[in-house]
This record gives structure tokens, C-alpha cells and sequence, in this order.
């Protein structure tokens, strides 16, 4: 890091430089690099890569090519994931999990960005200005990373409750019910905000809800693990567009999934999914006073943990018996 403090001046502006710096490095690295890793991961043999770069290399293999591989076992291409409406997909199963590695190509373009920061932070600074300058760059991509996490932490949840009930009918019903959640908050938001009813969205409402009531005759309610549960312990129906709160998701996850995947959510949902939520929200009463470089090295790892977990799950849903 000190080698970026020695290029800028102070008197204030050597962050902005600094971030400016670091941004154009990871533009260019993505450039460069994404195409490389969706084909084949080549090193020179004269020029070994050290331990920690094979590490490195590894997580974003997983996101970019591991993605791009099994959505090979995907019938659907970009323009039918993004120019069709979702519910007019006969596949719903198929339409989610593209979703799901979408997330991990993206992810994997995260990680390119994280090991070129990495490969320039030799050295430590000294001065007062340059260790806030440190600290303000750490501290904004380990939030970065938190954002990851917690969408890993949240797809791979979805991705073990899935597995029981795995059937079209079900992936169906949660894009529809999440659907009419969305558009229900657009609804409210229209009439608090504008004091009038859109009639466009109060059509789709309606449309969405027979879509959910039909469907429902097709499967069990009380076995929709994304819908909230009423006081009786039964589940609401789908057009109520109630959904679980991640928190009664993840310890039901807990209860189906292996040991592995166990410790990649997490011991308590504090100590995975809450912390990362926290990151979301400004830290004014416990900033942390010992971030270092190791972090972004520890995010990477849990990033690429999860991302492995969700690759396997999606293999899994999708019925892949291939063995690499």
C-alpha cells in the first residue's frame, strides 16, 4: 500500500488519487483477464505462481469457469433469461439457477479485482495521513466483500431447502410469490409517495395472484419454506406475498445441511450472516481499529468457500453426474 502513498501528494487529495489509481488497475485487470478465465487457467512454467496466487486463481475459477460449466447443462442463453419474462418460462428451476450463477460470474469479476489489489500491498505506512488512507481503502473493500458473503449466505440457505422440495411447482411458486412482493411495495409506494393507484402494476397484482392460486392447487403449502408462517404454525398462502425472514430460513438450512456446509453459513447467525449485514449500515459506535491486508485475503476465502458450496448445490438440483 505505501507504494500507491508515495505517487500522491498530501494536503487532502491523496485519496481521491489513490482510489482513482486502484479503480483504473481493476478495470484493466478485468479487461484482460475475464475471457482468460472463462476458457482455460494457463501459467508459465518458468514463472511459477506463488501458494497464495494458486489460491487466488482457484476462487475465481470456481465463479467464472465453474459457472460458465454448468450452465452449459442450462437450456437458456442470455437472451431468453433476459428478453423473457420469467414466468413464461416452462422451466422455473432452470430460469433460478442461471440466476444463481450469474451471481457467481459476478462475483468472480469481484475477486479478479481483489487479487490485483493484492499483488500491490507490499510495505506499510508510517505516517499518520497515509495509515487513514489505509485504513478508509481496507475498511470500503471488506464491506465490499460483506455484500458478497451475504448474498452467498442467502442463495446457498435457498439452494439446501430447495433439494426437498425439488420440483418445478415450487421454483415456480417462490419467483411468482417474490414477484408479487415486489410489486406490491411498488403499489405502496405509489400511493404514499404520488397519492394514486397504478393501474399497470394493480393489473399484474391481480394477474400474479391467480397465477399463485392456480399453482397452489398443484403442491403442499406447509412445504413452502419461503412463505411466512401463521401463529398456528400453518404457512400463509402465497398471495399474501409473506415471506420467511432469513433468520427461521438459515436455522431450517441448518437442520439439512452437511457439516461442511455447516461451517460455511456459519456456527450462529451472528457470526456469518449478521456480521456481514452489519457492514451494510454505517459502523459509528464500533469502527474496527485492526483492519489489515489479511482481511481482504480472509474475504476472498470466504467468498470462494461459498461460491464452491453453491456451484455443488446447483450441480445437484441439476441432476449432474459428471465427476469434475
Amino acid at each position: 500500500m505505501s507504494i500507491f502513498l508515495k505517487k500522491v501528494g498530501e494536503n487532502g487529495r491523496f485519496i481521491v488519487l489513490l482510489v482513482k489509481q486502484l479503480y483504473q488497475k481493476l478495470l484493466q485487470a478485468r479487461h484482460k483477464r475475464i475471457k482468460a478465465y472463462n476458457t482455460t487457467m494457463e501459467n508459465d512454467d518458468n514463472n511459477p505462481p506463488l501458494e497464495e496466487e494458486k489460491v487466488r486463481d482457484f476462487w475465481i475459477e470456481i465463479c467464472l469457469k465453474g459457472s460458465t460449466d454448468v450452465k452449459k447443462l442450462i437450456k437458456m442463453d442470455d437472451n431468453g433469461y433476459l428478453r423473457i419474462y420469467f414466468a413464461s418460462h416452462q422451466d422455473s428451476k432452470a430460469y433460478y439457477l442461471y440466476s444463481v450463477l450469474d451471481e457467481l460470474e459476478k462475483a468472480g469479476v469481484a475477486l479478479m479485482g481483489y487479487k490485483e489489489i493484492l499483488k500491490d500491498t507490499s510495505g506499510k505506512t508510517t505516517d499518520i495521513q497515509g495509515q487513514h488512507a489505509e485504513r478508509i481503502i481496507l475498511s470500503s473493500i471488506v464491506d465490499s466483500q460483506m455484500i458478497w458473503i451475504r448474498k452467498f449466505t442467502e442463495i446457498l440457505t435457498e439452494l439446501i431447502l430447495f433439494k426437498s422440495t425439488d420440483t418445478n411447482e415450487y421454483f415456480r411458486h417462490y419467483l411468482l410469490v417474490n414477484h408479487l412482493r415486489e410489486l406490491n411495495g411498488i403499489m405502496r409506494d405509489s400511493e404514499e409517495f404520488f397519492g394514486c393507484t397504478n393501474l399497470n402494476y394493480k393489473h399484474q397484482i391481480q394477474e400474479t395472484i391467480q397465477k399463485i392460486q392456480q399453482i397452489e392447487t398443484q403442491l403442499k403449502l406447509n412445504d413452502c419454506w419461503y412463505l411466512a408462517d401463521k401463529k398456528g404454525g400453518s404457512k400463509h398462502p402465497g398471495e399474501k406475498a409473506k415471506l420467511s425472514q432469513f433468520r427461521d430460513k438459515l436455522m431450517l438450512a441448518m437442520k439439512k445441511a452437511n457439516d461442511d456446509q455447516k461451517l460455511s453459513l456459519g456456527l450462529t447467525y451472528d457470526q456469518l450472516y449478521g456480521k456481514s449485514s452489519q457492514s451494510l449500515h454505517p459502523a459509528f459506535s464500533n469502527p474496527d481499529p485492526e483492519i489489515d491486508v489479511k482481511d481482504i485475503e480472509i474475504g476472498m476465502s470466504r467468498i470462494g468457500i461459498l461460491a464452491a458450496h453453491i456451484l455443488v448445490m446447483s450441480r445437484s438440483l441439476l441432476k449432474d453426474r459428471r465427476r469434475k
